[in-house]
């Protein structure tokens, strides 16, 4: 080979070295996805909300069941999948904001926290509800499960600062156990989705609970936390709310000022309200009280993105088939029963002589050889309704 062709062979080589990198940073994708709640208390039958966003944290809505792909346990991906976006079922949602009244956020910190809560409120739908509850190391409710025109302006506006240490995953924890109870109590809906809104400076006083408790305790019920973090005296303790958000399936947001709450809040507000709810059934990976996991991938144009998260495996003691063929069986043993009565009292009628023979008065059965019905001679006679006048 010549010095030419050598020398086109490293031009060639080179050019290759570039372009390479330079299609691998084009297919690094601006997309985003996130399994915020699963729902599997009905398994092996799976409810997945999912939310499709770019890097800063806006919805995707072009998305069609043809983007997604659904995996468990990397098995072959689940044939039939259904794709429905959030605001057209109709569902609704439970707000839940968790509010800081630290020391540090006395000012416009607090102040903007109180105006962020009304007016997300004013923008709900008239099915979805917010609750406010105040972090602090024990539960601090302000008002639960109001609807947008129940929110008591008074209660919110009349917050102070408090001097309780805040315990932010203690107080996750206490509201989610909360919200668990009002579930079993039916003061909502079990299946309702509820969605936690945390809004902190990310100072947390010695929680007794540690990040892993509180995300078990959020996952029972797939209750994300998406959170805004307030920069008070700096920003290093916001790393528990990015950490808080991202393992939960919610979102994380930063607030350089108190004025930038308000279109955090709005943002975070599209995001649940857009996203997309996949409905599907497992097949080859058997109920077992354990966990697996879902992988849920996302392929448009030239993008993809993954996520990855981990849902229990219900074992119920009655699996469907059983629950029928138990009903079937139940509506089986009463027809016999009822056949055996009927055929009991024809034996006994038969015994006692009694045929078809009946009484042209009072139409009561009788026996062949009685000469007259001892019903009509001695039982009172039936009193004959009275017609109805015409009008």
């Amino acid at each position: 080979m010549g010095p030419r062709r050598l020398y086109l062979a490293a031009l060639l080589f080179l050019a290759a070295a570039l372009i390479i990198p330079a299609q691998d940073a084009l297919q690094e994708s601006d997309l985003s996805v996130r399994i915020s709640r699963i729902q599997s208390g009905g398994y092996p039958n799976l409810k997945v909300y999912v939310s499709v966003e770019n890097k800063a944290g806006e919805p995707n809505l072009s998305m069609v069941k043809g983007n997604f792909t659904v995996k468990v346990d990397t098995e072959d991906p689940v044939d039939s999948v259904r794709v429905d976006p959030f605001k057209y079922l109709e569902e609704p949602v439970h707000y839940v904001f968790l509010l800081s009244a630290s020391g540090l956020m006395d000012g416009p910190p607090l102040a903007a926290q109180k105006e962020g809560v009304l007016a997300f409120a004013e923008h709900m739908r008239d099915s979805d509800t917010v609750s406010a509850y105040l972090a602090g190391d024990k539960l601090n409710e302000l008002f639960s499960y109001a609807r947008s025109t129940e929110i008591p302006e008074d209660v919110v506006r009349g917050i102070e600062v408090s001097e309780s240490p805040v315990k932010i995953y203690d107080s996750v924890v206490n509201v989610a156990r909360k919200v668990e109870k009002d579930k079993e109590l039916l003061t909502i809906p079990p299946g309702d989705r509820v969605v936690f809104i945390l809004i902190s400076d990310g100072r947390d006083q010695e929680s007794r609970y540690s990040l892993d408790q509180t995300l078990e305790v959020l996952n029972r019920d797939g209750i994300p936390v998406y959170s805004v973090g307030l920069r008070t005296l700096s920003s290093a303790s916001l790393t528990l709310l990015n950490d808080l958000s991202n393992q939960s399936g919610g979102f994380y947001r930063f607030a350089s000022s108190p004025t930038e709450l308000d279109s955090n809040l709005d943002l975070l507000s599209e995001q649940i309200l857009t996203a997309y709810v996949l409905q599907f059934k497992v097949r080859g990976v058997s109920a077992d009280d354990s966990f697996h996991q879902l992988m849920v991938q996302v392929d448009n144009k030239n993008q993809s993105a993954q996520s990855f998260r981990n849902f229990l495996a219900y074992k119920t003691p009655f699996p469907l088939w059983m629950k029928i063929a138990i009903l079937i069986g139940a509506v089986v043993v009463i027809l016999i029963l009822i056949l055996l009565m009927i055929l009991g009292r024809m034996r006994l009628r038969k015994s006692l002589g009694i045929s078809k023979r009946r009484c042209p008065e009072c139409k009561r059965r009788m026996k062949d050889d009685w000469e007259f019905c001892p019903f009509c001679r001695y039982l009172p006679p039936k009193k004959k309704r009275k017609k109805s006048e015409e009008s």
